[in-house]
């Protein structure tokens, strides 16, 4: 918790291409003289920036310098204060959007989710959904999904398919589950108490529990044993690189 700032080169972390913009990020600071923050993130259809300095609009100049930077470092979007500078392409991803740590670790989720999908299974609830990282795959798989979610950005995303809702203050309540066959619940870090303890009383039959922090997920998954459930399997999936943090995959079923 130093207020000293240490100036980083390389990131052994990162994906190669934002490894490669991380040196150029200081002289774009300095030429911009602006103190704020910069979002970078490595999509699925490129590298994807974001300048927040505040609430004002940007000079031409100051357009001028991040185009030719994003150009330059063949950035794919890039915004500044929330208004963008550049687009190569239309991305059908809302600017900030929360992106799992690794292409491998989400596809390794994505498959677990996908293999315990029995073919009694037609309809089926997202929680905490986000931009829809298992709403789509489940919606691809052929079940009827609804996803749901605080964060108005990435339900943007999902359409007609995502919902938006508190789940920590609003939890759906049990009787609200009726017809569902299958529940995936992915919280963050503080994990889904208020949540479980709805879904533990309800007539869904499995539960795919995904959790970043093992500490609430076994929190929120003896509140489903204490309701009669059972674990049929836990998995840690490493999509956290070079780091000691681990995601959390555990199957719930009556």
């Amino acid at each position: 918790k130093s207020h000293k700032i240490i100036p980083l080169d390389n990131c052994p972390a990162l994906t190669k291409k934002l490894s490669n913009l991380l040196p150029l990020i200081t002289p774009l600071c300095k030429e911009l003289n602006k103190s704020g923050d910069i979002f970078m993130q490595e999509t699925s259809f490129g590298v994807d920036v974001h300048i927040k300095t505040g609430k004002e609009k940007p000079t031409l100049n100051e357009r001028m310098i991040l185009a030719e930077f994003a150009s330059s470092n063949d950035i794919v979007r890039l915004f500044f204060n929330n208004d963008p500078i550049i687009e190569k392409m239309p991305i059908p991803l809302p600017v900030d959007l929360f992106l799992q740590p690794s292409f491998e670790g989400e596809a390794a989720l994505k498959k677990e989710v996908l293999s315990n999908i029995s073919e009694t299974d037609k309809t089926a609830i997202d929680l905490f959904c986000g931009a829809g990282t298992f709403t789509l795959p489940l919606k691809e798989k052929g079940l009827k999904v609804k996803g749901y979610d605080l964060a108005g950005p990435s339900l943007n995303h999902l359409k007609e398919l995502g919902f938006k809702r508190d789940l920590f203050r609003n939890p759906l309540m049990k009787d609200e589950f009726e017809g569902i066959d299958l529940v995936v619940m992915d919280p963050p870090r503080a994990g889904a108490k208020n949540q479980a303890i709805e879904l533990a009383k309800s007539t869904v039959k499995k539960v795919i529990m995904i959790s970043c922090n093992p500490v609430t997920a076994a929190r929120d998954a003896k509140i489903f044993l204490d309701a009669g459930w059972k674990i049929i399997k836990a998995i840690a999936v490493d999509q956290f690189i070079y780091t000691n943090h681990i995601e959390i995959i555990c199957i719930l079923e009556k």
